[in-house]
């Protein structure tokens, strides 16, 4: 609970889920413990607002229940999330384009590691080559390296293309500061960019975020030593 009430985003950044969500993908009236589901903010202008909750751990805490229990046919009741997004800004794709003289246009994500103690990752990706808000060309292999808290304070704009595919979405983001390491597949010439310099990279895909907050709430459970599922 450390983290509650103090800025651990870019104030550009809201975080909701939101289990009553007109036609969202993960709406329902009610939670699996048989509570009426709601919105809940989670990350509020940057600042962390609250935690999710399920019967179990907001006794185990004494915070308030915030409806967001879920489960399988064949198991108890844990924490999970509805529909969870990022509240979309007001640029349009196009213009956080046009605004990079130099970038990386993340749009597509393969395999990752990530550290659930220190919230450090390493994703594949693949995207375009920006140069002078205009793409230059695609690149691939590419390994985006940085750590969740630090690239949700780089957040420098929110897009306004927020679209549902799954009960997680994301509008574009643009990154302020990560680190890739790119190789360029249609290149003239065969390129390896050993990007040892901050880089603008304007993300088109959720599941980033996503994993940074499912890991700050994994966090949060384990600094209270509370076990993340029942014991019999």
């Amino acid at each position: 609970t450390g983290k509650l009430g103090e800025v651990i985003a870019s104030p550009l950044v809201t975080l909701v889920d939101d289990g009553a969500l007109v036609r969202g993908l993960g709406s329902s009236p009610y939670d699996a413990e048989g509570v009426r589901t709601r919105r809940n903010v989670l990350v509020d202008a940057g600042r962390c607002a609250a935690f999710a909750y399920d019967h179990y751990h907001s006794r185990r805490t004494g915070a308030a229940l915030t409806r967001n229990g879920i489960r399988g046919f064949a198991s108890t009741p844990g924490i999970g999330y509805h529909n969870l997004f990022v509240e979309p800004g007001a640029p349009s794709q196009a213009s956080n384009v046009k605004s990079l003289d130099r970038g990386f246009w993340y749009d597509d994500s393969g395999s990752y590691g990530f550290n659930s103690v220190t919230g450090d990752y390493s994703f594949q990706a693949q995207g375009w080559w920006i140069e002078n808000g205009e793409k230059a060309f695609p690149v691939e292999g590419v390994t985006v390296a940085g750590n969740s808290l630090d690239m949700l304070k780089s957040v420098a704009a929110v897009g306004n293309d927020l679209e549902f595919r799954s009960s997680v979405a994301c509008p574009t983001l643009l990154i302020g500061e990560m680190t890739p390491k790119i190789f360029a597949a249609n290149h003239p010439e065969p390129v390896i960019f050993a990007v040892a310099w901050p880089l603008k990279v304007l993300m088109t895909v959720c599941y980033p975020v996503a994993v940074s907050f499912t890991w700050a709430s994994r966090v949060l459970l384990r600094t209270l030593r509370i076990p993340t599922k029942r014991r019999s």
